[in-house]
């Protein structure tokens, strides 16, 4: 495996590392995140993994069978996840697919506010709907891009940036609730 770094600006390439030794215990996904504290890693595909860093890897399984599309922290205890069929909050401790609040179309990206007080979930139409962690509900909607495959909130909160697979993106000022031009 190889580390590249890429400048957005110019585009160039600079390879950081080369030959990195790759992990292999049987666990896989394509998507992944760290806890706030370093401690906990989860990766997601068609399940959930969590992996405990500290005192040594260890692994737990979790929503067999289901394919996670995205998972990202709230706070080092607290996990929000997408399913094909809809958002769930876990504690560490449990991850119950019973907990999974329906959407009505499926949900293919997520970004979590830096505070975890709301998360953005980016559907395969186009649709954005920003949900209250606390009460598990849509608090708006709007149409976005298609095929959106990333979001990502900027380090200061302000800003949130859309990837699509039809080769666009998008960067919206969340206080004015605006596309930048």
């Amino acid at each position: 495996g190889s580390l590249i770094a890429v400048d957005v600006a110019s585009g160039t390439r600079q390879v950081i590392a080369e030959g990195l030794p790759l992990k292999t215990d049987g666990v896989a996904g394509d998507k992944i995140a760290f806890s706030s504290d370093d401690h906990n890693l989860v990766l997601a595909s068609k399940g959930l993994h969590l992996i405990t860093l500290h005192r040594g890897p260890k692994v737990r399984d979790w929503a067999g069978g289901t394919f996670v599309q995205a998972a990202a922290f709230i706070n080092p205890s607290r996990l929000v996840l997408i399913t094909v069929s809809g958002l769930a909050v876990c504690d560490l401790s449990a991850c119950d697919q019973s907990a999974i609040h329906r959407v009505p179309s499926p949900p293919e990206s997520l970004a979590v506010s830096n505070d975890g007080s709301f998360a953005i979930v980016g559907s395969d139409d186009g649709t954005l709907a920003r949900w209250n962690l606390s009460t598990l509900s849509i608090a708006a909607e709007s149409q976005a891009l298609p095929r959106m495959r990333d979001l990502q909130f900027s380090p200061d909160g302000e800003l949130l940036a859309a990837a699509s697979t039809a080769e666009m993106y998008r960067v919206w000022d969340l206080q004015a609730g605006q596309p930048l031009e």
